[in-house]
């Protein structure tokens, strides 16, 4: 019975300095952390807005009304307001997707940040990637304009529809509690600073001065299409076109077609056919036939199969010639721009 007694005595010891050294630890930790989050936030506000020199802290009127709305701060240049940035927290599948919005005072949108999210990967986190965010670039900041012009993702509807609707709710907190009259503003949806992948689908067609990414989802029956871009040029406004079929393994391709609807330049983005046979789609004599060629629903009539690798060249042709229809069902009748 005594050693009984000795040994809880000691595992109660054990327990209570384990649990000093747990909140001291905490202790010390929380501010750090507490700084780096508040920095994260700090950098979030001045990228969606960064015409903002200062960040003011508002009070959220009527929050029962927007419950996503966390934060919301009046960006300041000076003494004149040049627009607001939103923290927004909704619920997602796992957890909530914290969110940093920028509302100009011109009442467009002008980012969409995602801070941090805990959604599934390859389907929820598709939230954060470019084809969905860029959606929101120079939107009008009403809660129709958001609520109608917004495609959900495919796969991630909870995420996506959660973000949509968080978004539309601070856009219509901008234009019922501030005034804010939403109004469009094209310019923002082109990117000012393009990445490397950018720059790749620039390199592909002649006299490119921006880009901006389309949104894919909403367009049915074109299964290979994985994502389009419209590259602005001094003459009119072209694309690049991303397909992704299956031979052997993933075939990914980019399509370039100039402001004249002809195909400029086809490149292969990645291949696992096999070495001298399949692997031939993504030599010169197969991909230069397709060059010169309108893009249009007949180009497959037009073009060869490879002798020996046909398989894969037949499938290859079959996403090159979809990107061709694409473009004459849906973008070849839209508005030119160019100087």
């Amino acid at each position: 019975m005594r050693e009984v007694v000795k040994l809880s005595v000691r595992l109660l010891l054990f327990a209570l300095i384990a649990g000093l050294l747990l909140a001291l630890t905490n202790e010390v930790t929380k501010g750090p952390i507490a700084q780096r989050q508040q920095e994260t936030l700090n950098q979030a506000r001045a990228q969606v807005l960064p015409e903002a020199q200062e960040f003011v802290e508002m009070d959220i009127r009527n929050p029962e009304q927007y419950p996503d709305i966390t934060a919301i701060y009046e960006g300041k240049n000076g003494d004149e307001t040049v627009g607001y940035a939103f923290t927004l927290a909704p619920q997602g599948y796992k957890a909530a997707i914290e969110m940093t919005l920028g509302i100009n005072s011109a009442g467009a949108i002008t980012e969409l940040m995602v801070n941090s999210q805990e959604e599934t990967a390859g389907l929820g986190t598709q939230v954060t990637e470019e084809p969905f965010l860029s959606q929101f670039w120079g939107m009008a900041a009403g809660s129709e304009a958001v609520s109608s012009g917004v495609d959900t993702i495919t796969g991630a509807t909870i995420s996506s529809t959660a973000v949509k609707n968080a978004v539309a709710q601070a856009a219509g907190y901008a234009e019922t509690e501030l005034f804010i009259v939403p109004t469009e503003d094209p310019a923002l949806k082109i990117r000012v600073e393009p990445d490397e992948e950018d720059l790749r689908r620039m390199a592909m067609v002649e006299d490119a001065k921006a880009i901006q990414a389309l949104d894919p989802y909403a367009l049915m029956g074109y299964d290979a299409v994985q994502s389009v871009y419209a590259v602005e040029t001094g003459s009119g406004t072209a694309y690049v076109i991303e397909v992704q079929v299956t031979s052997k393994d993933v075939i990914r391709m980019s399509v370039a077609i100039d402001p004249t609807g002809t195909i400029s330049q086809v490149s292969v983005l990645e291949q696992h056919e096999g070495e001298g046979y399949g692997s031939k789609i993504a030599e010169e004599p197969f991909l230069s036939q397709f060059a010169g060629q309108k893009a249009d629903g007949a180009l497959s009539e037009r073009v060869d199969a490879i002798t020996g690798a046909t398989s894969s060249s037949s499938v290859a042709i079959e996403g090159i010639a979809q990107a061709a229809r694409f473009y004459e069902e849906q973008l070849s009748g839209l508005p030119q721009g160019g100087n």
